[in-house]
């Protein structure tokens, strides 16, 4: 039996690993960025782009052959522009659950890195209440169940990132995965670069989180050290999902320790291709793993 694309979006899904800053769709990041007077944008490579231009702004926004990682991230750029208010975030988080639910999905865990919504003075708390109220309005009016995955951003500083006792943003993260975690967060996080920021950097604040009964689940093997970031993440760290996690399928030692935890692995082949973290769908051993 052959399935094509229209077979996989009659059936209903669960999706585990979906950014909410990548995951907008374009015609409301748009539309949002255009009541906000945005009328061009500027990359992080230097390449402008008209928003005006419908046509334009959709060849940068579909992600299919990107020439560099900064390329891919100037796509979350933009999206994280358009939600730094508690009204815009609610907004996207509202507007994507009706997206998702269109797919058929009804179950999805959002991650979100809450310091890339305070860039104009919101709190950590104000990020996190704002997108769980999209994410129930959204259950309202379709019945999909959204929760948060509150990821802690690796690089949110503009130096060496320190120790996270000494990282208040991390911590106060971890706190917000605390206080909202019957509330509709599933799980803390930790996200972005990987190769430079491994997992143990974030100890702390994952055993705050762990302490209290938080579930944990770290990108980890993307990048980097994959191996050991890996073993940290599950040894050191106790997580209890993986994102990524590139080398398990073909590292018979990870595959025995994330089976004996009990650990999630969350494989994203696409993702893994475009940002150049593989060069083909064999490397991640999937048929190994199923």
């Amino acid at each position: 039996m052959s399935l094509v694309l229209d077979d996989i979006q009659k059936f209903p899904k669960a999706e585990l690993h979906r950014h909410l800053d990548g995951a907008v769709p374009k015609d409301i990041v748009r539309k949002v960025a255009l009541r906000d007077g945005v009328r061009e944008f500027r990359t992080r490579t230097g390449l402008t782009v008209p928003v005006t231009d419908e046509a334009a702004f959709d060849r940068f926004y579909q992600i299919v052959d990107v020439p560099s990682f900064d390329e891919l991230l100037a796509r979350f750029d933009f999206v994280l522009g358009s939600m730094q208010t508690p009204e815009h975030i609610e907004e996207v988080c509202y507007e994507a659950t009706l997206d998702v639910a269109a797919k058929n999905i009804w179950y999805v865990e959002w991650t979100i890195a809450p310091a890339y919504h305070t860039r104009q003075g919101l709190g950590v708390r104000e990020v996190v209440q704002s997108a769980l109220r999209g994410l129930r309005r959204g259950r309202k009016d379709t019945g999909v169940l959204g929760k948060l995955i509150l990821g802690i951003q690796r690089e949110a500083v503009d130096k060496e990132k320190p120790e996270d006792r000494r990282d208040p943003l991390g911590l106060a993260i971890a706190r917000a995965a605390i206080e909202f975690r019957d509330a509709g967060v599933a799980a803390l996080g930790l996200v972005c670069n990987e190769a430079k920021y491994p997992p143990e950097l974030y100890r702390e604040a994952f055993r705050l989180a762990a302490k209290a009964g938080v579930k944990l689940a770290l990108h980890a093997g993307e990048f980097g050290d994959r191996v050991k970031n890996v073993r940290t993440a599950v040894e050191d760290l106790h997580a209890a999902g993986i994102g990524h996690g590139i080398p398990v399928g073909g590292d018979s030692g990870l595959t025995e320790l994330l089976g004996r935890r009990g650990v999630r692995l969350e494989a994203n082949p696409l993702s893994n291709i475009l940002t150049g973290a593989i060069l083909s769908l064999e490397e991640l051993k999937l048929d190994q793993l199923l």
